[in-house]
């Protein structure tokens, strides 16, 4: 009952989504940063100029369908920068695709991406939170949106590393992929368990918050944790950024 008056609560939902795809922009341009040390690129220092701007934008924007415009924006420009970290020819990036996936990358991103879905929503299930109903992600699409809200802050410090990591350590390799029917490229059964085994252990690295160090693990229960008590006592919640 708290969750749909919040989603119904136009100001307040709007507020809450701002944190959110703040945060997620954040993580992205951390991510960016991150490699920009490592190798110096015009392309990444542009778009963290770009996401930046972005971030400025989703703190102007009027209502959550703009947000969700401005964060689509902010991640295609992102994507961008995929070739300049990804260290292995045989896997270029163009673009985005899905359902099918039409490259080794955007296979390794939907799956990714759905161990990710998955994870947050054993955590939703395990508090008092009902995943159909989301904060920026609309309810009346799809049968869980809450999970996808929390999932969009993590990707890019989880499954993006991941993906960085698999591809330039070449974990996974060109015979590591199958086509489909549908001319969709996907993971083959070798392919999911690497992968599944580098995210496994990503889960468990830890970082430092708040002077104390957990595992990413324990920072996504939290995640959902603190954005309960934020539903059921109004205590205040502050999205995870990756510094």
């Amino acid at each position: 009952l708290h969750q749909c008056t919040l989603y119904n609560d136009t100001e307040r939902r709007l507020k809450v989504a701002k944190h959110m795809e703040r945060a997620g922009i954040h993580n992205m341009r951390s991510n960016l940063r991150y490699y920009k040390k490592k190798k110096e690129s015009s392309l990444l220092k542009e778009t963290i100029r770009e996401l930046s701007t972005c971030m400025d934008e989703i703190t102007n924007g009027m209502d959550v369908n703009a947000l969700l415009l401005i964060e689509a924006r902010a991640r295609q420009k992102y994507y961008t920068c995929f070739n300049s970290i990804l260290k292995n020819d045989e896997f270029a990036f163009l673009k985005r695709t899905r359902q099918p996936p039409e490259d080794e990358i955007n296979a390794l991103i939907s799956f990714g991406n759905t161990l990710l879905y998955n994870q947050f929503l054993h955590y939703i299930w395990r508090s008092q939170l009902n995943p159909q109903i989301g904060v920026v992600h609309a309810t009346n699409q799809r049968s869980h949106s809450l999970n996808l809200d929390f999932a969009d802050i993590f990707k890019p410090i989880i499954v993006d590393r991941v993906i960085f990591s698999v591809v330039n350590l070449q974990q996974i390799k060109e015979d590591d992929f199958e086509r489909n029917d549908c001319g969709g490229i996907y993971l083959n059964k070798r392919g999911k368990k690497i992968f599944l085994q580098v995210f496994e252990e990503k889960l468990g690295d830890c970082v430092t918050v708040e002077g104390k160090k957990v595992s990413y693990r324990q920072l996504m229960e939290r995640e959902v944790q603190q954005f309960q008590k934020f539903v059921l006592d109004g205590a205040k919640y502050k999205p995870y950024k990756y510094y």
